[in-house]
């Protein structure tokens, strides 16, 4: 297929030494496998550490280190260019939303022998995964199989955390684990330019064979058709109004806090047609709300993104709030006025009315009173700044 072929070519030309030599100053965390490690992938976590790309290539057919979150889209901006991303992800959300500021996509990178452990992706995320060089075993459970018959085991809680270590890539250990062949586990062996794709909740791992070391590109993705089923398995336990807006990434998938842009976000292509991968990664609609730099301080890495500007200029005109930042506001403030057991689609439909009295949309900016009427009501201290501002230059917002 043409998608087939286009993966196929982007492992060609993106090898161990093109990533080394184009695109190798970029960092990338390192973690060692623990045998008897339950956190995630089954990796110890105390001895993680984060190099240039270009160093760990150099040496790591002879390590036993595995190398993830290499931002791609960051510090390879060249294989973003010239890469496609295939028919049935190029619809992501991902980057204009909560999570946009993240690394999505990634590379990863491992020597024949490393291994992550079965688990699960963060919020139960989707995700897609190509391989550029190497073997790899991909290994997966579905979320309604594992929650059925390996929850009551004990061998996973019910957000999918590991509670004990196995090897998923031993077949008898699996069986003698799962407690016989019931489980059904799905298996594959990924070539240079065959893709995976993982759906919600599913656990997953893989296994680096061969006589290569393995290179993959990986994302996370979040798309409106798979809202509803993120939802309803991973926000099932939001009973309360409270609960409900004290996370955003449920209050998004509700829609709460999305379509206050006007911009499509669905790609005019046919269906089964790939896009360029910078027109999905590259393409943030919410830096009208926000900078796409995002600098870690609890943790003290800096993932400021050296093309931002470029790519991603600064357009919120008011400089000063965005239609996102009112909808997260009101939505914070919405148990003064409503009961507590409002659902989400109640609590939807009064986010999408205040944020339209204050901020219409289609319009590039709101009034200078209808402004100051939301600051008033959700930042005081912002308001009493913006009053101070707003004399200082007569008047003008």
């Amino acid at each position: 297929s043409v998608s087939q072929a286009r993966t196929v070519a982007e492992a060609e030309n993106w090898d161990l030494e093109a990533w080394r030599d184009y695109c190798g100053e970029g960092r990338i965390e390192l973690f060692q496998a623990n045998d008897e490690s339950t956190e995630w992938g089954g990796f110890n976590y105390d001895d993680a550490g984060v190099v240039p790309l270009e160093d760990f290539l150099r040496d790591m057919k002879e390590s036993s280190l595995y190398g993830f979150d290499y931002d791609i889209k960051c510090s390879c901006e060249a294989f973003v260019q010239e890469s496609f991303i295939l028919p049935y992800f190029k619809n992501d959300l991902m980057m204009q939303g909560s999570f946009g500021r993240g690394v999505w996509p990634v590379l990863i990178a491992g020597s024949a022998g490393t291994r992550s452990r079965l688990h699960v992706d963060s919020y139960f995320f989707p995700f897609w995964l190509t391989l550029l060089a190497g073997e790899k075993i991909f290994r997966a459970v579905a979320l309604d199989e594992w929650r059925e018959k390996l929850v009551p085991l004990g061998l996973y809680n019910n957000d999918g955390d590991a509670l004990v270590a196995y090897d998923a890539f031993d077949d008898e250990a699996v069986r003698a684990t799962f407690g016989g062949d019931d489980v059904e586990v799905f298996s594959t062996v990924l070539y240079p330019g065959d893709s995976v794709y993982i759906p919600v909740g599913a656990l997953h791992g893989g296994l680096n064979r061969g006589n290569e070391p393995a290179l993959a590109v990986t994302a996370n993705f979040d798309d409106r058709s798979h809202r509803d089923l993120l939802l309803r398995h991973y926000c099932s336990d939001q009973h309360s109004l409270e609960h409900r807006i004290n996370d955003k990434t449920c209050m998004e998938w509700a829609g709460v806090l999305d379509d206050f842009y006007s911009v499509d976000s669905v790609h005019a292509s046919p269906p089964d047609a790939p896009v360029p991968m910078d027109s999905v990664y590259y393409n943030d609609v919410f830096c009208d709300a926000f900078r796409w730099k995002d600098t870690d301080e609890d943790e003290g890495r800096d993932r400021t993104c050296p093309v931002a500007d470029r790519i991603c200029p600064r357009r919120n005109e008011d400089e000063v709030v965005s239609r996102l930042e009112l909808a997260v506001c009101f939505a914070r403030i919405s148990p003064r006025v409503l009961p507590g057991d409002t659902t989400y689609d109640e609590l939807r439909v009064w986010v999408r009315e205040q944020v339209a009295d204050a901020w219409p949309v289609g319009t590039a900016r709101p009034s200078a009173r209808a402004l100051d009427m939301a600051l008033k009501k959700c930042y005081p201290s912002r308001w009493r700044l913006r009053s101070t501002q707003r004399r200082e230059r007569n008047g003008d917002l």
